[in-house]
C-alpha cells in the first residue's frame, strides 16, 4: 500500500476521534487578509467542530489594518499566523523568531492584470508603462523583473493598495492584483482581461504559508500539530462541497458577499491549493518542502531582496519538514521518494559541488548515477537549493548518498514502517459486528504527528454506519505508532471476512 496514494477525495469525508477534555487549549490565528473563501478550510474546520474535535478553542481574526501579522504572531500566546514566502523570508533576515510549518497553497495567485487591448502578455511588454503595485508586493516585482533581464528603472511603478481603481480610473497600465480575487471581479465585470502570473515568468513564492513564533513551538508542538490536522480535514471537506463551502462563508464571515464571486474564487482557489501530481497531502495542508523553500531564499537573496541568506533550517521546522540539520552546517538529507520506495528504487548518488564565496552551491553534479532519475534528481535538488556552507574562498566538494530499499518485493504501508519500529496490532473482529453479520473491506485515512501518534483518523460517512469501522477507527487511533519523524498522511486498507 502506498503510504501516500492520490487524495480520493470523492469518498472521503469529515470523520475524527474526539478528544475528551475537561478543558480546550486555546489558539488564535491570524490571517493576512480578510475573511473570504482563500480561508475556506480554516473556516470550515472551526464551523464545523474540527478543531474542537481535536481539543483546541481555535480564535480567526482578519488582517489588522497596519498589516502587521508576523508581529501579532510573534507576540501573542499560542499564536499561529499565514503570508506570503517572501514576507516570511524577510521577516526571519531581520531576526524575527518565527517558523514555518506548512503551507495552504502550493503557489501564488499574484499577478499583474491589464485590458486585453494594451498587450501585456510578457514582462518585456512593461517596459515604459506604468504599473501600480502593493506597498507588500514591489520586492516580488523586482524579481520577476530581474528574472527576464529587466529593472523598474525600465517603467513608472506606483504604490496603490489592493484596489483596482488605478486600472479602470486612473490611467495605469495595468495593477497588482490576484488571480482568486481581482481577476475574478473583473472577469465577472464582463471585462476582457490579460492575466501576467508572477508564478509563469520566474517569480516563485508561496502563499498562505502557515506560521508560528519558535517559542510557541517548543513549549507545544504538540498542540500545533493538532491545529495542521484539523485545517487539512477542514480543506478536505471544501473540496467535497465548493459550494456549500462559499455559502458557509457568507453567511458566517463575510454578509454581503457576492455569492457567484465567492463561488468562482473558490474554484481558483482550490487549483492553487491542490498537490502539483495530486500525490501527496492532497490539498490545503502539506509540510514544508526543504528544496523548494531553498530554491525561493537563494533566488530573493541572489536578486539583493533579501541582507542574507535565510537557509531552510532557520526558517522550517524540521520535525514537520521531516529533515534533521547536523549541528553546525544546514545540510538536511535528501527524501527517499515515496514512488521509489514503492518500486523499490535503490542505490547510490554521487555529487559534485561547487560551491561559492556566499555559501551556496553554485553548480551541483551527479558524478554517480544510481540508475534512477527520481533518486538523483531527489539528492541534486536538495544539495543545490537548501544546503548552505560557511562563506569563504570558492571550492568543489564531493557529496555520497545512499538509499536502500526498505523491503524486497512489494511495499505496504505497514511493512515499511514496522521494519522501521512502527507499531501496528491487528484489530480484533468486533463481537457486536460478528454477531450481526458484518464484513467487507474500506480504507482510513490517517494523519501521523511527529511523534508517530495518530492525530486523525477518517473514513467515508457512508463506511461510518458499519460497527467494524468505527471499532477500527478507535483502534488505529489508541495502539498504532508509526517511527517518529515528519507529519504524515497515510491510506490504510482493511478487510474483515467471516468464516
Amino acid at each position: 500500500m502506498n503510504p501516500r496514494l492520490p487524495f480520493l477525495l470523492a469518498c472521503l469525508c469529515s470523520f475524527s476521534w474526539s478528544l475528551v477534555a475537561e478543558k480546550l487549549t486555546p489558539v488564535t490565528f491570524q490571517l493576512d487578509w480578510k475573511f473570504n473563501v482563500q480561508f475556506a478550510g480554516i473556516l470550515v474546520a472551526k464551523e464545523k467542530g474540527y478543531y474542537r474535535d481535536l481539543g483546541l478553542d481555535v480564535t480567526i481574526l482578519p488582517v489588522d489594518p497596519e498589516m502587521k501579522v508576523v508581529e501579532r504572531v510573534v507576540a501573542g500566546t499560542n499564536w499561529i499566523g499565514c503570508a506570503e514566502s517572501s514576507v516570511l523570508l524577510a521577516a526571519r533576515a531581520k531576526g524575527h523568531p518565527i517558523k514555518v510549518i506548512g503551507q495552504m497553497f502550493q503557489g501564488s495567485p499574484m499577478a499583474l492584470l491589464s485590458f486585453k487591448e494594451r498587450g501585456l502578455t510578457s514582462p518585456r511588454n512593461l517596459v515604459g508603462k506604468k504599473i501600480a503595485i502593493h506597498p507588500d508586493g514591489r520586492k516580488a516585482l523586482e524579481l520577476l523583473l530581474a528574472n527576464n533581464g529587466l529593472s523598474t528603472n525600465q517603467l513608472t511603478v506606483v504604490e496603490q493598495e489592493a484596489d483596482l481603481t488605478p486600472l479602470l480610473e486612473s490611467g495605469c497600465d495595468a495593477v497588482q492584483g490576484y488571480t482568486i480575487d481581482e481577476a475574478v471581479k473583473l472577469e465577472l465585470a464582463g471585462k476582457a482581461i490579460n492575466v501576467l502570473r508572477f508564478d509563469e515568468q520566474g517569480y516563485q513564492a508561496f502563499s498562505q504559508a502557515y506560521f508560528i513564533s519558535e517559542e510557541f513551538l517548543q513549549r507545544d508542538r504538540r498542540t500545533v500539530e493538532r491545529f495542521l490536522a484539523a485545517s487539512g480535514q477542514g480543506w478536505r471537506e471544501v473540496v467535497l462541497d465548493p459550494d456549500g463551502a462559499a455559502g458557509l462563508v457568507i453567511k458566517r464571515y463575510a454578509p454581503g458577499f457576492d455569492p457567484a464571486y465567492q463561488r468562482a474564487s473558490l474554484r481558483r482557489v482550490l487549483q492553487l491549493a491542490r498537490e502539483p501530481d495530486a500525490s501527496d497531502w492532497g490539498v490545503g495542508f502539506r509540510p514544508p518542502d526543504p528544496a523548494a523553500w531553498g530554491r525561493i531564499g537563494q533566488r530573493t537573496f541572489r536578486a539583493g531582496l533579501l541582507p542574507q541568506v535565510v537557509s531552510v533550517c532557520e526558517l522550517l521546522d524540521g520535525p514537520i519538514s521531516g529533515f534533521k540539520p547536523t549541528a553546525s552546517l544546514c545540510q538536511p538529507a535528501p527524501d527517499y521518494p515515496w514512488k521509489s520506495q514503492l518500486h523499490g528504487e535503490a542505490g547510490e548518488v554521487r555529487l559534485r559541488i561547487s560551491v561559492g564565496a556566499d555559501g551556496l552551491a553554485d553548480q551541483v553534479e551527479v558524478t554517480g548515477s544510481s540508475g534512477f532519475a527520481r533518486l538523483d534528481s531527489a539528492c541534486r535538488d536538495m544539495v543545490r537549493y537548501a544546503w548552505v556552507w560557511p562563506p569563504g574562498p570558492a571550492h568543489d566538494v564531493e557529496a555520497p548518498f545512499e538509499f536502500r530499499a526498505l523491503l524486497a518485493g512489494k511495499l505496504t504501508v505497514l511493512d515499511q514502517y514496522r521494519s522501521q519500529g512502527g507499531i501496528f496490532p491487528p484489530p480484533a473482529y468486533p463481537t457486536s459486528a460478528l454477531r450481526i453479520g458484518e464484513n467487507g473491506s474500506f480504507t482510513l485515512l490517517v494523519t501521523v504527528g511527529t511523534d508517530g501518534v495518530p492525530l486523525l483518523v477518517e473514513a467515508s460517512q457512508k463506511s461510518l454506519k458499519f460497527e467494524i469501522v468505527r471499532e477500527t477507527v478507535k483502534h488505529v487511533k489508541r495502539r498504532w505508532r508509526w517511527p517518529p519523524g515528519g507529519m504524515h498522511m497515510y491510506f490504510v486498507p482493511f478487510e474483515y471476512q467471516l468464516r
